[in-house]
């Protein structure tokens, strides 16, 4: 699908070829307020409705290289994709835990991850489970 993209290292895609294209996931690149594009306007762009991943309301944020390329925090960010990417398959994964093991034995330091996850607006499974909890 993405073919023709992957001679450069960043891009951005029109809102036509994401149509054209019609994925079940869309990720925006960012993590935290504020976003250039965020998921309510993806969610609410009467354009998009027919997407499966808007219809799906399969629209994350993904830190990718934010804030610079770091292959601690890349390795981490594995996890957290399989999680969005094959929740059925990943449903006992606890990536915040990976995540923070990952970075602890990068930067000697406890809850670095948690930590990013607190500062960011992607997505988390234990807040969902915390809202879930309350209902």
């Amino acid at each position: 699908m993405a073919k023709e993209l992957m001679s450069g290292t960043s891009f951005t895609v029109s809102k036509e070829q994401i149509i054209a294209w019609n994925p079940d996931i869309i990720l925006i690149h960012g993590i935290s307020p504020p976003h250039a594009i965020s998921i309510e306007d993806v969610l609410s762009d009467p354009d998009m409705q027919t997407v499966n991943a808007v219809k799906n309301r399969n629209v994350q944020y993904t830190k990718g290289y934010a804030i610079g390329w770091d292959p601690a925090t890349g390795l981490a960010e594995c996890y957290y994709m399989a999680k969005l990417f094959h929740p059925d398959m990943f449903d006992d994964l606890d990536e915040e835990e990976i995540g923070d093991e990952i970075l602890e034995k990068f930067y000697g330091v406890e809850g670095l991850y948690t930590n990013m996850l607190d500062l960011s607006d992607r997505y988390s499974w234990h807040m969902k489970i915390e809202e879930e909890s309350t209902v």
